[in-house]
């Protein structure tokens, strides 16, 4: 036996071809599936609505305005504008910058000798080292034999 009942939907009336039928049809069951969840008419579909952070919008009972909404978008567009504040990386680096160069420059003109050392450099002081430790070896050996 076939019972007619109202669709949870559009309201129709319908016969139900199950017991646990609810909507007229697949499109109304849909539809309320829809509803449910919050899905948004966007552009020939339904989307559920999602905010820049990836999370899913709520809708409120009590809906803003246009003119708050605006002034709420200023208030958070300001927060993010002090929290990254493009002006104030450009100034730190560009200080870095400056006295990275100054420091440098400063260097070169009153202790030139202080730059980073060469291969030239490394390979005359252990020449250096070597005349040093032969001059160190002759002196003891001078001075165990009494050598003058």
């Amino acid at each position: 036996m076939k019972i007619k009942i109202n669709c949870k939907n559009c309201g129709e009336v319908f016969k139900r071809k199950r017991r646990n039928q609810k909507y007229c049809s697949a499109s109304c069951r849909t539809m309320a599936c829809y509803k449910r969840n919050k899905y948004e008419y966007v552009s020939g579909g339904y989307k559920k609505s999602i905010n820049k952070l990836g999370a899913i919008k709520t809708k409120k009972e009590n809906q803003l305005l246009p003119s708050e909404l605006n002034s709420k978008l200023d208030s958070l567009l300001e927060k993010e504008e002090k929290i990254f504040d493009t002006k104030s990386i450009t100034n730190t680096v560009t200080s870095n910058l400056i006295s990275d160069s100054a420091v440098y420059g400063l260097k070169k003109i009153f202790n030139p000798n202080s730059l980073p050392a060469t291969k030239g450099d490394i390979e005359a002081m252990l020449i250096q080292i070597q005349e040093m430790q032969r001059l160190l070896i002759e002196m003891k050996f001078k001075s165990r034999f009494n050598v003058k």
